[in-house]
């Protein structure tokens, strides 16, 4: 057991690293929104299905795909922002809740349309390659690249909110957009490039987990749970709290796995998501 738990935490840190550059991206569009946009997972899952698609035609590596994949995605946020949200800001949070749920459905059963129920995976030069320590450990190439990419893209963010004029702006839409606004801070700019942002999060995270995550039209749903529980978990729009609370589901997750046993190890989270719910309601990190 000890001979391979480097191996379970870099998986468990490689997860978590997902989970938390898709929920810190919800977390900071909820921050200037105030909507928690529903179909962030399912653009996770379209995002790996053009990863799939660009294999197919062009022949890309997963990560050469991100030159394509990354712009793509961004354009996506600002027409979803320009188009879908920017006129319904100031609704009650059931209708959007509603129109995101329509637009989730239309975005599984387009992909189940085009792309059937079949699982596909895009592989790289990298696929089922390792890094050897010692005698007995081996890390798989893919999941200490999306590790050290997670954990980096995740301090670059942080930074960019604390120590940057725009990172500024950012906190004080957050904070009161009408005082930011009467400060002289273009909120609606600040809103839709938030926004996208949060897409190039997404489109990131397909990019770095393409070369080992099957992808189907159902892959949506199951991040969205996981999504929900770690911005809970980190509370609602705290940037901070979702990086932290995304690296540890994940280590969570993927060492009650190892240990426990697929069946009882994925309930582990849920588990734990209930206590922290019932002892810290606004979340670990308030």
């Amino acid at each position: 057991m000890f001979s391979i738990l480097p191996q379970i935490l870099v998986t468990g840190i490689a997860v978590g690293g997902i989970y938390a550059l898709v929920a810190s991206g919800l977390t900071v569009a909820y921050a200037v929104t105030r909507h928690i946009n529903l179909m962030q997972a399912h653009f996770l899952m379209l995002s790996l299905y053009l990863v799939v698609l660009f294999q197919s035609i062009w022949g890309l590596d997963p990560y050469v795909s991100a030159l394509l994949v990354v712009p793509i995605l961004f354009g996506f946020g600002l027409l979803v922002f320009l188009t879908f949200m920017r006129g319904m800001l100031e609704t009650n949070v059931m209708t959007m809740f509603q129109l995101f749920i329509g637009g989730l459905m239309v975005i599984e059963n387009a992909v189940l349309m085009v792309f059937s129920t079949t699982p596909r995976q895009a592989e790289s030069v990298i696929t089922m390659q390792r890094i050897v320590l010692g005698n007995n450990i081996m890390l798989p190439l893919d999941q200490v690249i999306a590790c050290l990419a997670s954990v980096g893209i995740g301090v670059g963010g942080y930074f960019l909110l604390k120590s940057t004029e725009f990172g500024r702006c950012v906190r004080a839409v957050s904070n009161d957009a009408e005082a930011a606004s009467l400060m002289g801070i273009k909120v609606a700019r600040v809103q839709w490039m938030v926004f996208g942002f949060s897409f190039v999060l997404i489109a990131i995270a397909a990019v770095l987990i393409a070369p080992s995550q099957w992808v189907n039209p159902n892959l949506g749903g199951q991040y969205m749970i996981f999504t929900f529980i770690v911005i809970t978990l980190g509370g609602f729009g705290n940037f901070v709290g979702a990086l932290l609370a995304g690296f540890l589901l994940g280590i969570l997750q993927t060492v009650c796995t190892a240990i426990i046993g697929t069946t009882i190890g994925l309930a582990i989270p849920y588990l734990f998501f209930v206590a922290v719910f019932l002892w810290r309601p606004r979340g670990l990190v308030e």
